[in-house]
C-alpha cells in the first residue's frame, strides 16, 4: 500500500504512522525523558525517530483509502521529520497534529486546503500558507518558528474557519506575515515572543479577526507591531504587554475595533504608536502603560474615535508628545496633569465627559502644553464645564483661551490683547468695566464738583453739573448732554481728555467682547 502511494519503503517508525492514520491515534516516538525529548535537539535524535516528510504529505492528500466512519488523522510525537512538509495546492483531506517534533525544513501549504493542523510545542522551520484555507484550527502553541533568513510565518490571505493560536510560549524567530488573512474565531499570541531581527516582526494590514485577538500576558515584540486597516470584530488586547519597534512600536492605521482595545497594566511600548482614523467602539485603555519615544511623538491618534472611555490613569506616563488632533471620545478618565506629556496637540479633541472632575485651573495646566496654539480645545472644555452647570468655569477657560493666544502672538501685537485684559478680561469679567467706570464717574465727579469749567459761551449762562458732565466724557455718543458747552483748561482739560479716552477704551473692548460672544469668533 506504501509502494502504491509514492513514498517507498516505510521505516519502522513510519509504519506505525501509516497503521495509525484511519483511527487518529497518537504514535509517541519519545524515551520518556523532558530534556531528550526537548525539540530543540531534534537534529541528533536516532534514526528510529524520524519520519520522512513526503509520508506525512501523502497521508494527508489522502493516499490511504479509509473505510466509513474513519476521518483520518496523522498524530505524532517527538519526531524528527526529515525533508519539508509539501502540501502546496493540495487539496488536504486530514487534520494533522504534530506534538514536540522537529520539523527543520518547515511545511508548506500555500494555496491549499486543509483540516485543523496543529503544531504544539515543535520546533519548525519556515510555514508558508498564503491562500490557504484551514477548515477548523491553526495552532503553533507553544511551538518555535526560525528561518534562516526572513519571514518565519508566510500567511497572506490565508483563511481559517475557527481560532489561530501561536501562544503558550510560542517564539517567532523571524517576521511574520498575516496581510488579508482571514480568522473565524480567536487569534492568540498570549505569552508569546515576537522577533523581527531588524524588521516588523507582524505585518497584519488588513487583518480580519471574527472576535478577539489577543496579545498578552507577556507577550514580547521585538520589532514593530503593524495592523493598518485591520478589522477586529471582539477586544484587542495588549495588556502586559512590551513593544519595541524602534521608532515604531505599534502602526494601526485604519484599525477597526468592534469591542474594547487594551494597552494595560504593564504594557510598554518603545517607539511610536500610530491610531489614525482608527475606530475603537468601546474602551480604550493605557491604565498604567508607560509610552518612551527617542524621535518622534509616542501616540499619534489623528481622527481616532473611541465609543466608550479612554483611560489615561492610575499611573499612565508619556515619554515623548501626543498627538490627538479631530479625535472623537465618549468619556476621557486620566490622573489630570500628571498623565499629560509636556508637549502634545488637542485640536479638534472632543469628549463627553472628563473624569474625574477638576477645577478649571487645573485642566487649564494640560491645555497650554500644546504645541502650537488652537482655541478649540479651550472651547471643548469650556463646553464641557457648562453641560455639568459650572458657568464660572467656563468663562475662566474662555479668558485663559484668550490669553494664552496673546501670549504666543509676536510680541509687537500684544498690546491689543493686553488693553482688552486690563480693561474687560476680554468680555468674560464684566465686573471688572463696571468697577473701572463707577470708579472714573466718581473721580470725575469730585473733580469737576470742585473745579468747575469755564463756559464757552458766558453770555448763554448754561447751568452746570458735575455728575452729568462727567458722564458726557465717559459716553462716546454725541448728543446725550452739554460736554461741549464748558472749556476745561489746565489740569481739568487733561482730566477731561483722560475721561474721553477712558470711554471710548471702554466701548471698543466691550464692543469686540459682544461680537466675540455673539458672533463665536473663533481663536
Amino acid at each position: 500500500m506504501a509502494a502504491m502511494s509514492g513514498v517507498g519503503g516505510l521505516s519502522e517508525s513510519e509504519q506505525r504512522v501509516w497503521e495509525s492514520f484511519a483511527t487518529g491515534r497518537l504514535v509517541d516516538l519519545g524515551c520518556g525523558d523532558a530534556a531528550e525529548d526537548d525539540p530543540a535537539g531534534g537534529c541528533d535524535w536516532d534514526p528510529d525517530r524520524q519520519v520522512r516528510a513526503e509520508v506525512i504529505a501523502a497521508l494527508l492528500r489522502g493516499a490511504l483509502a479509509l473505510g466509513p466512519g474513519h476521518a483520518g488523522r496523522v498524530w505524532l510525537r517527538c519526531a524528527r521529520i526529515t525533508g519539508l512538509i509539501d502540501l502546496q495546492n493540495a487539496e488536504v483531506r486530514h487534520a494533522l497534529r504534530l506534538e514536540r517534533c522537529h520539523v527543520a525544513d518547515g511545511a508548506d501549504m500555500t494555496d491549499a486546503s486543509g483540516r485543523t493542523t496543529m503544531l504544539v510545542g515543535c520546533r519548525v522551520g519556515p510555514v508558508s500558507l498564503p491562500g490557504a484555507n484551514i477548515a477548523g484550527r491553526l495552532s503553533f502553541r507553544g511551538s518555535h518558528l526560525a528561518g534562516a533568513d526572513g519571514p518565519v510565518l508566510v500567511a497572506d490571505g490565508l483563511s481559517v474557519t475557527g481560532e489561530m493560536t501561536c501562544d503558550g510560549g510560542f517564539l517567532a524567530d523571524g517576521q511574520i506575515r498575516l496581510p488579508g488573512a482571514s480568522i473565524g474565531g480567536r487569534l492568540t499570541f498570549r505569552a508569546s515572543r515576537l522577533v523581527g531581527h531588524g524588521r516588523p516582526a507582524l505585518i497584519a494590514n488588513g487583518l480580519m479577526v471574527a472576535r478577539d485577538m489577543i496579545c498578552d500576558q507577556g507577550f514580547d515584540a521585538d520589532g514593530e507591531i503593524r495592523l493598518p486597516g485591520a478589522n477586529i470584530g471582539g477586544r484587542l488586547s495588549f495588556t502586559d504587554a512590551v513593544l519595541a519597534g524602534g521608532r515604531r512600536a505599534l502602526s494601526a492605521d485604519a484599525l477597526t475595533v468592534g469591542g474594547a482595545m487594551f494597552c494595560d497594566q504593564g504594557f510598554r511600548a518603545s517607539g511610536e504608536i500610530l491610531l489614525q482614523n482608527a475606530n475603537v467602539r468601546d474602551d480604550l485603555s493605557f491604565i498604567a502603560a508607560r509610552l518612551v519615544s527617542t524621535d518622534g511623538p509616542v501616540l499619534v491618534a489623528i481622527g481616532l474615535t473611541v465609543g466608550g472611555t479612554l483611560y489615561f490613569n492610575d499611573g499612565f506616563r508619556a515619554n515623548g508628545e501626543i498627538i490627538s488632533r479631530n479625535v472623537r471620545i465618549g468619556v476621557l478618565t486620566d490622573d489630570g496633569r500628571d498623565s499629560w506629556p509636556p508637549r502634545q496637540e488637542l485640536d479638534g479633541l472632543a469628549y463627553g465627559d472628563l473624569r474625574p472632575y477638576l477645577p478649571a485651573r487645573e485642566r487649564l495646566d494640560w491645555l497650554r502644553r500644546a504645541a502650537v496654539y488652537q482655541g478649540q480645545p479651550y472651547e471643548e472644555l469650556a463646553a464641557y464645564y457648562r453641560r455639568l452647570g459650572y458657568d464660572e468655569q467656563a468663562r475662566r477657560v474662555l479668558l485663559a483661551r484668550q490669553r494664552e493666544r496673546t501670549r504666543r502672538r509676536p510680541w509687537q501685537g500684544r498690546w491689543w490683547g493686553w488693553l482688552q485684559d486690563a480693561l474687560v478680561g476680554y468680555g468674560y469679567a464684566p465686573g471688572r468695566a463696571l468697577a473701572l467706570l463707577v470708579a472714573a464717574l466718581a473721580a470725575g465727579w469730585a473733580f469737576f464738583g470742585t473745579y468747575q469749567p469755564p463756559p464757552v459761551d458766558p453770555a448763554a449762562h448754561p447751568s452746570f453739573n458735575a455728575a452729568i458732565y462727567t458722564v458726557n466724557l465717559l459716553v462716546p455718543a454725541p448728543g446725550l448732554g452739554n460736554a461741549s458747552d464748558w472749556n476745561p483748561q489746565g489740569s481739568a482739560l487733561a482730566i477731561a481728555a483722560g475721561l474721553r479716552v477712558l470711554g471710548w477704551l471702554l466701548a471698543i473692548t466691550i464692543i469686540a467682547a459682544i461680537t466675540r460672544a455673539v458672533g463665536g469668533t473663533k481663536g
